[in-house]
Parts: C-alpha cells; structure tokens; sequence
C-alpha cells in the first residue's frame, strides 16, 4: 500500500507431448496363404494426439517369400514429430502348403491277362505343386496272382513332403482263362461216325469256321475254312 515493489518471481510452464501415436492394424492376424500365391498387405493406420493421422509415416519392415513354405514376420513402426514412438505392431503371414498330389496311372485300367502270363504293372507318376515330381514316392500296395483266375486291385498312394496324401488311385487287373475248356466247349455238337475210315462228319448248332486235323506226331494234316453248320470232312486220301 505504501508502494514497496517486491522482487518479481516467475515461474516457467512447459506444454509438451510424450503421448506416443497408437498403431492399428487392418486386415487378419495371422493371414494364412497358399504357397505360391500372392501376398498383398492390408497394411495399418496410426494417429497421434497431437499430430494426427500419420499413417503415411508408417515404416514397415519384414518381407514373406510366397513360394517357400513358411512363418514370416511384418512389422509397423511410427514416430510422431515429437519422437514418440509408438509401440510395435506386427502381421504373422504362414506359407502354407495344402494342395494335394495328383497320381497319374501309366497304361490300362483295367488290365486283361491270361491265367498263367507274367503281370508287369505300367506303374503311375505323381506330381506336386510344391516339391514337384515325387514319382519315386509312390508306395504300390497289391499283388496280382498271375495262376489264380480273379479280379486283383492294384493302389498307389502317396504324400508330399507337407504330408498332403494324395487321391488313392486303383488299377483292375482280371486275370481270365480264355483258353479253357469251359469256354472252348460251349457248343453243342456231334462227330460221327466212329471211328472213320472215308469221312466223318461235324454237325454243330454253331457256324464252324475252321477245322483243322493233325496227326499222331502232332503235324498239321488238314487245315479249311468253313463257314457251315454240318461239314462232311474227306478222310480218304490220309493215311490210317
């Protein structure tokens, strides 16, 4: 009141900003793809309390190799203008591999033999997205008795190295006695007279298409086409 001026005190007020932006991610985590397709980042956005949005400032580091089977790691980082950084973010992308061999059977299916004949299998090849040809690791399961008259199944089955197993496939193989009697004598007919000393002759309810008459030796003596149902047959110039 009496004019006396104090010693004048200050005080000093500092307005900062320590408040870090915050990052978010946009799109799957984790994001799973096929090997072999392409991998395309949804990417993150950031905002600052005090800069705002600055997504565009987003560093983003870490590359995924789309044709290796694999985990990889995408990571986001941002600072504002002040330095604060803000807490890492980061994507997992899995490569994986899920497409299934395919076994492709070489020669028939089915296979006819006969009864008796040797069975050589043609075999398969098998090709995988990813590791390729893996022919040799087919595994054949089945066996083919050549002496046994049956129908026998033949399978290849084989798995990757991702442990896709592929489609089994099947080959028939009908071993069959064409040449047996059961299917030779399913004709009626007659031979007469007997025994013959002239002719003889062969009556069948079917067309005869060949004859043919050996000796005793085996030789081949008579050999005719025929295309009748009764044959009169000539013996008379053979020897007895």
């Amino acid at each position: 009141a009496n004019n006396n001026a104090a010693l004048e005190v200050t005080r000093t007020v500092n307005v900062v900003d320590t408040v870090p932006p915050v990052i978010t991610l946009l799109g799957d985590d984790p994001v799973t793809i096929e090997v072999g397709t392409a991998y395309n980042d949804a990417g993150a956005t950031a905002f600052d309390n005090y800069d705002g949005a600055i997504t565009s400032d987003i560093v983003v580091l870490g590359t995924v190799d789309v044709n290796t089977v694999g985990t990889y790691t995408i990571t986001y980082n941002v600072s504002d203008a002040n330095n604060n950084a803000a807490l890492e973010v980061t994507r997992t992308v899995n490569v994986v591999d899920t497409t299934v061999p395919v076994i492709t059977l070489l020669g028939d299916d089915p296979v006819t033999i006969e009864v008796g004949t040797a069975y050589n299998d043609a075999g398969a090849t098998a090709f995988d997205n990813y590791d390729g040809a893996i022919t040799s690791d087919i595994v054949v399961l089945g066996t083919v008795d050549v002496n046994t008259v049956g129908t026998y199944t033949i399978t290849y089955n084989v798995s990757d190295a991702n442990n896709n197993a592929a489609l089994e496939v099947t080959r028939t193989v009908n071993v069959v006695n064409s040449l047996g009697l059961s299917n030779n004598f399913n004709t009626t007919f007659s031979f007469y007279p007997n025994p013959a000393k002239t002719y003889f002759v062969i009556e069948s309810n079917k067309v005869i298409k060949k004859v043919q008459i050996f000796d005793i030796t085996g030789k081949s003596i008579v050999s005719k086409i025929y295309d009748l149902n009764i044959l009169n047959i000539d013996i008379s110039i053979l020897n007895p």
